[in-house]
C-alpha cells in the first residue's frame, strides 16, 4: 500500500470517527477537538468533508408531513 493510499485511508477513518462522535454520540465539536487534540475548526472541516464524500448521509422520514415552503 502506498503512502498516499495510507493517508487517504487515515483521513477517511478520522472523518468517520469525528462524524460518529458528533452525530451518533451527540458530542460537541469542542469535546471532539479536545479528545483528539485537533482544532474545533478542523473538526468542522472534517464533518463537512464527511458529508461531501458520502461518509455521512442524512435521511428525513417525514411520512407525508407538510414541508416548509
Amino acid at each position: 500500500m502506498s503512502d498516499a493510499t495510507k493517508s487517504v485511508d487515515q483521513d477517511r477513518a478520522l472523518m468517520a470517527a469525528v462524524a460518529r462522535a458528533h452525530y451518533l454520540e451527540d458530542r460537541s465539536r469542542v469535546d471532539i477537538s479536545d479528545a483528539l487534540g485537533i482544532s474545533r475548526f478542523k473538526v468542522a472541516r472534517l464533518l463537512s468533508r464527511a458529508k461531501e464524500e458520502g461518509i455521512v448521509t442524512i435521511e428525513i422520514h417525514d411520512w407525508g408531513l407538510p414541508t416548509w415552503s
